[in-house]
């Protein structure tokens, strides 16, 4: 097993987004730690996809069978948690989170109030050059619990196409897409927070 890319968040330094701040829209969990040495923390948005997880091109995953797990807790003063996994195939400054529905894998659930409650998303994407005449992720699957409501194995619909795991995207060359993560509260609250533990690209 190898971590292709990884949004450096762990058990004990998780990532957090909550409160009432925005209402009962979306809140992208933002990276906490720079990508790399000399370059600071970022907040990917509905409109930036500052920090986003980048899946590289140049062959790296081409063909392969590449895992992203997502993992972290939720705790909601009322009303429904939404937990996605949003593909960005546009670039940071100009996003486009793209599919029908707005995401590659999605969970929701009802957690019990005041009282944490884990959740995890799991999702298999594979994709090639090769694989037709806008070459993209072919398929890709999830599941995941949230206050033991399990979300059971489903095919990911319209995924994104037009992908080059080569070259990468023309106004991002390297970067086949990008990732980020976000949660929305049915209920906007003081109380509300969700904390992302772990949140990787892995290689199987």
């Amino acid at each position: 097993m190898s971590v292709i890319a990884d949004f450096q968040v762990n058990g004990l330094n998780p990532s957090t987004v909550g409160g009432v701040n925005g209402g009962a829209t979306a809140k992208y969990f933002p990276r906490v730690l720079g990508s790399s040495i000399g370059n600071f923390s970022a907040a990917p948005s509905a409109s930036s996809a500052s920090g986003q997880l980048v899946i590289p091109a140049f062959g790296e995953v081409q063909g392969q069978a590449i895992r992203v797990k997502l993992a972290g807790d939720v705790l909601a003063a009322a009303g429904t948690v939404t937990i996605d996994l949003v593909a960005n195939t546009g670039t940071v400054a100009s996003v486009s989170y793209g599919n029908a529905t707005g995401h590659i894998a999605t969970v929701t659930g009802t957690p019990a109030l005041a009282t944490a409650t884990n959740w995890f998303i799991e999702a298999t994407l594979v994709g090639s050059n090769n694989s037709g005449a806008t070459p993209g992720l072919l398929s890709g699957y999830f599941s995941g619990s949230l206050n033991n409501a399990n979300t059971a194995l489903t095919a990911i619909t319209n995924p994104p196409s037009g992908l080059d795991f080569v070259k990468g995207q023309a106004a991002t060359p390297g970067t086949v897409m990008g990732l980020v993560a976000r949660v929305t509260f049915g209920t906007s609250a003081a109380g509300n927070f969700a904390r992302l533990y772990q949140f990787q690209v892995i290689a199987e």
